[in-house]
């Protein structure tokens, strides 16, 4: 992806934390509405404890056909959430117990499920196509339903960003993004606070909250000499970690050159890759799925990544998937292996990569 700048004015100024709304589908208007403050919860209800799933996928907007790649991502998407409502739901015999129909323990698991999701690179109709999808409407609110607190690009076709989709059973406190102070493309870092609360009934529950905060970055691209701005954006994003008392960032962090692989170490940041057992050298992000071309010009790159920090946050398993996830019609592959000179359909040069996490209670 090229440098692009932007000479639109925007409200924000680069640097500092801009604050935003996040939206949830009302079935009474059919509509994506800002939402206010954090719902209401039963006071019984657990909090944010024991275990959370992060994925992070970079959907690669400048590839061609992108509404079929974008149709797969979301399917692939999809199925993660379903997979891991089922293995909830399985571990949760009495939703079951009653005899009700399989919809209704399906249901059950995924309003149990914390699982979270964030986008790179999400241009305007993709965010379209997401908002129209049930399960989205359902069982998420969105950061983002349009460009409007995007920096990324040009107005219009060129304009692209990031969005998370946080499930309906955690308490968001506030959303925000700080526009990098320096960076060529204008990239940003997304960041959504969770409210920790740990469970029971007892007035010293609240006392104990905590704030996890969660980041959807992307760093600039191509140098393969680190230079200060990649530095310096990590560093941004970082100090606004430390501040939460548990923090994740996600996303492509353009780790292409030996230096990169220290800049999580240099902001106290731990990389859940090397934490579940990854060895330096491997685990690339790009590069499996790229064009031939492209590939042996910029070899492989463990480009995504997935870091975090916060006592009684701990890591407990870094996956990738997307080796064998194609374009469904296949006329659009042929596309993309001709355009490209890709082995088969791929539907972004990054792969999806996904960490899971133990959230223990404060001590």
């Amino acid at each position: 992806m090229s440098p692009m700048k932007t000479t639109a004015k925007h409200p924000w100024t680069r640097g500092k934390l801009y604050d935003q709304p996040y939206y949830a589908f009302s079935m009474k208007t059919r509509t994506w509405e800002p939402v206010g403050t954090a719902p209401a919860r039963d006071e019984t209800e657990p909090g944010l404890l024991g275990r959370l799933e992060v994925l992070s996928w970079n959907m690669d907007w400048t590839m061609p056909e992108r509404l079929d790649r974008t149709k797969a991502i979301f399917e692939e998407l999809h199925a993660h959430v379903e997979r891991a409502a089922r293995k909830l739901g399985m571990e949760l015999p009495a939703a079951n117990a009653a005899g009700g129909p399989a919809e209704h323990g399906r249901a059950a698991a995924i309003r149990a499920l914390n699982i979270v999701i964030m986008l790179n690179e999400v241009v305007e109709w993709s965010i379209g196509r997401l908002k129209s999808l049930d399960w989205v409407r359902k069982h998420f609110y969105l950061t983002d339903i349009n460009t409007s607190f995007w920096g990324c690009g040009l107005q219009g076709e060129g304009q692209y960003g990031t969005c998370i989709l946080i499930p309906k059973t955690l308490l968001i406190s506030s959303v925000g993004r700080i526009h990098y102070t320096a960076s060529n493309c204008n990239h940003d870092a997304l960041f959504v606070d969770i409210s920790v609360v740990p469970a029971g009934n007892s007035a010293s529950r609240l006392r104990r909250q905590r704030t996890l905060r969660l980041c959807s970055t992307q760093l600039d691209p191509y140098s393969y000499v680190l230079d200060d701005d990649r530095r310096k954006q990590l560093a941004e994003a970082a100090a606004h970690m430390h501040i939460a008392d548990l923090a994740i960032l996600g996303g492509d962090l353009k780790a292409v050159c030996a230096a990169d692989r220290s800049l999580h170490s240099e902001q106290r940041l731990l990389d859940v890759y090397f934490e579940c057992g990854g060895v330096e050298g491997y685990g690339a992000t790009w590069g499996p799925t790229a064009g031939k071309k492209r590939r042996a010009l910029n070899g492989m790159a463990r480009a995504d990544k997935v870091l975090f920090c916060g006592e009684g946050l701990f890591a407990k398993k870094f996956e990738t998937y997307g080796h064998n996830i194609e374009v469904e019609d296949q006329e659009a592959r042929s596309k993309l292996k001709n355009a490209l000179q890709m082995d088969k359909g791929w539907v972004s040069e990054h792969l999806l990569i996904k960490a899971t996490f133990i959230i223990t209670p404060a001590q």
